[in-house]
């Protein structure tokens, strides 16, 4: 029997992670996010991976193990502004922690409850 496409689908996150108003507490925080960021250097033997993700910017953060909820400020980070262009000069990705991104946002969720 085959796998329901439910059971295959992947969990983007919850909607607090792609809010306008969550977005621009985030762009605040760019420079704290980017000095806290793990630099992982991208192997350039594997320009495959390149060819591979060209237009695909969320199959190479999966790749990359970044959580789908993470996407965007990660891409962000990066200076990626499509996730239909991966940019070739890239030499490296940086990586916010997320549980960063997480406190920032609970931060702001807590703050607007009250």
């Amino acid at each position: 029997m085959a796998t329901p496409l439910s059971k295959k689908a992947y969990n983007a996150g919850e909607n607090q992670y792609y809010s306008e108003a969550i977005r621009q507490v985030l762009e605040d925080h760019m420079t704290y996010l980017r000095e806290r960021s793990e630099e992982r250097t991208l192997d350039p033997t594997k320009a495959n991976l390149f060819l591979k993700y060209k237009f695909d910017v969320y199959g190479f953060l999966a790749e990359h193990n970044v959580e789908p909820k993470h996407y965007w400020i990660v891409m962000r980070v990066n200076n990626i502004y499509s996730p239909q262009e991966l940019p070739e000069s890239m030499d490296s990705l940086l990586i916010p922690p997320g549980s960063e991104i997480d406190k920032i946002i609970q931060a702001e969720d807590t703050g607007n409850r009250t």
